[in-house]
């Protein structure tokens, strides 16, 4: 596997495990998978990553209340499908919204999230706005446009 952003630099080809492991706090890339002919699109959630709310580090929640479906998070390269769980501890928020926005994401709706936008995203839709008056509209078509670039291979 390798990963195909930038801030992985230097990472070079790795195991699925080494993979998910070193994007436990970067889950937000998107990777590809080495067939034996080319690199094809992955995802981390295929390898087995599980983004953890409420524990620094993304280390793994004792008792954690896992989310029946993909859960979809909007990041400043495109939209990700992850695998994530909230924090089941005694001294952790039951509110799924607070453990979100304590992670920096915001999510879609208060009751039962099943998708974010991280805070990095906001930040810069209220840059391209204010200065670009850059409507969000088409921020989200160049989102999937990104996003789509790594999926039509998969097609």
């Amino acid at each position: 596997y390798r990963c195909c952003d930038n801030a992985c630099f230097g990472l070079g080809l790795v195991c699925s495990k080494c993979c998910a492991e070193f994007h436990r706090t970067q889950p937000f890339h998107f990777i590809e998978h080495w067939n034996g002919t080319y690199f094809e699109p992955a995802t981390l959630a295929e390898i087995g990553l599980t983004v953890q709310l409420g524990h620094l580090g993304g280390h793994l929640c004792p008792s954690p209340h896992v989310t029946t479906n993909s859960f979809t998070v909007v990041h400043t390269n495109g939209v990700h499908c992850v695998n994530l769980h909230f924090c089941g501890c005694t001294t952790a928020d039951s509110d799924y919204y607070a453990q979100l926005l304590q992670s920096s994401l915001y999510p879609a709706t208060p009751q039962q999230p099943q998708t974010a936008v991280s805070f990095d995203l906001l930040r810069l839709m209220h840059s391209l706005n204010c200065t670009g008056k850059l409507p969000a509209w088409d921020l989200w078509k160049l989102l999937e446009t990104m996003t789509g670039e790594r999926t039509l291979l998969e097609s």
